[in-house]
C-alpha cells in the first residue's frame, strides 16, 4: 500500500510538474501572441492614422477646389453682368435681379445670370428697360420649368434665345432648340403675334419673330399670364433644392472672396510654385548643357564621344537626372 501510495504521490508530482511546465509554455506562448497582437494593433493604428490623414488632406483639397470653383463662377458672373449693364441700368440692380429670379424660378444662378446679360443687351438695342430684361429672364425660366426641359435642352434653348435677341430675330435653328426644350415659349410667341402655334415655324422662316416680338411675349401680361399660372402648378423637386443651396453657397463665397481676395491669393501662391518649378527645370537643363560642353573639350576622343552620348541621352531621356 505504501509503495502504491508512494507511487501515487510520485505520479502526482510528475503530473504536477508536467502541468506547471505546460502552463509556463502556454504563458510564454500567450505573451508572444499578446506581443504580436500589440505590434499588429500598432501597425493597424498607424495605418488608420495614415488613412485618416490622407482622407483629411484629400477632403481639404477637394474643399479648396470647390471653393475656387465657386469663386471663379462668381467672378465670371460678375464680369458678364458688369458688361451687360455698361450704359444700361445698374450693376447692383442686376445682381439683385439675378439672385431673386434664380430663387423664385428654382434655377441655376449662373445660367440665369448669363441669360439676363444676353436679354439686357437685346433689350437695350430695342430701347427697353432693365426691368423688362429682368421680366424676360424670369418668364423664360418659368417657361422652361413648365415645359419640363432637361438640363441640356435648357442650355440649348438659352443659347438659342440669346442669339436671337442679339441678332434681332429668330432663325430656324433657334426655333428648333427652343421648341424642343419648351413648347410654352413658342406658345407665348404665338400669342404675341396673334397666330396659331402651327404657323410659328413658317413665321420664323419669314423673319416675323423679331426681338421686339420676343420681348413683348415675355413681358406683357396678356401674353405671360397663362405661363405664370402654369408655373404655379409645377411641383418643387429635390434637385431644385440642391440647386438653390449651391446658389446660396456661391453667393456667400463670392461676397467673402470679394472682401478678402482669398482666391487671388491662392492663385498667386500656386502660380509662384509653378514659376519656381519652371526656373528649377531651366537651371537643371543649363547645368547638363555645361557638363556636355566641358566633356566635349577633352583630349580622349573615344571617351569624349562616350561622354557626349551620355549627355545626349540624359538631355533627351530625362533632364532632371544627374549624368556622370
Amino acid at each position: 500500500m505504501a509503495q502504491k501510495i508512494g507511487s501515487l504521490y510520485a505520479s502526482l508530482d510528475l503530473e504536477s510538474a508536467n502541468f506547471l511546465n505546460g502552463l509556463k509554455n502556454a504563458t510564454r506562448a500567450t505573451d508572444r501572441a499578446a506581443t504580436s497582437i500589440d505590434k499588429a494593433m500598432l501597425k493597424v493604428s498607424t495605418a488608420v492614422k495614415g488613412f485618416v490623414a490622407v482622407w483629411a488632406a484629400n477632403n481639404a483639397i477637394q474643399g479648396a477646389q470647390k471653393l475656387m470653383e465657386l469663386a471663379d463662377a462668381g467672378k465670371k458672373l460678375e464680369g458678364q453682368l458688369r458688361l451687360a449693364t455698361d450704359g444700361f441700368g445698374s450693376y447692383g440692380q442686376a445682381q439683385k435681379d439675378v439672385q431673386r429670379i434664380a430663387a423664385e424660378t428654382r434655377a441655376d444662378l449662373n445660367e440665369t445670370g448669363m441669360l439676363y446679360a444676353k436679354n439686357s443687351r437685346g433689350v437695350k438695342e430695342l430701347g427697353g428697360s432693365q426691368q423688362q430684361a429682368a421680366l424676360m429672364t424670369e418668364n423664360f425660366n418659368k417657361a422652361l420649368k413648365v415645359g419640363n426641359a432637361k438640363t441640356q435642352e435648357s442650355a440649348s434653348a438659352m443659347l438659342a434665345w440669346g442669339q436671337a435677341m442679339n441678332s434681332g430675330k429668330m432663325e430656324g435653328e433657334d426655333y428648333n432648340s427652343i421648341i424642343d426644350a419648351s413648347p410654352p415659349l413658342i406658345e407665348a410667341l404665338a400669342r404675341a403675334l396673334g397666330k396659331p402655334i402651327g404657323e410659328m415655324k413658317k413665321l420664323v422662316e419669314e423673319g416675323k419673330v423679331t426681338g421686339q416680338v420676343m420681348m413683348d411675349a415675355l413681358t406683357k401680361p396678356e401674353y405671360t399670364q397663362k405661363l405664370i399660372d402654369d408655373f404655379q402648378k409645377v411641383p418643387k423637386t429635390w434637385e431644385e433644392t440642391v440647386t438653390l443651396i449651391e446658389n446660396q453657397a456661391q453667393t456667400l463665397v463670392t461676397a467673402f472672396d470679394r472682401g478678402s481676395g482669398l482666391s487671388n491669393a491662392i492663385v498667386d501662391l500656386f502660380q509662384s510654385g509653378v514659376d519656381g518649378a519652371t526656373d528649377m527645370g531651366r537651371s537643371r537643363e543649363q547645368g547638363h548643357r555645361n557638363a556636355c560642353r566641358i566633356r566635349s573639350h577633352g583630349t580622349d576622343h573615344p571617351r569624349r564621344l562616350r561622354s557626349s552620348g551620355r549627355c545626349f541621352r540624359a538631355s533627351t531621356a530625362g533632364r532632371l537626372r544627374y549624368v556622370r
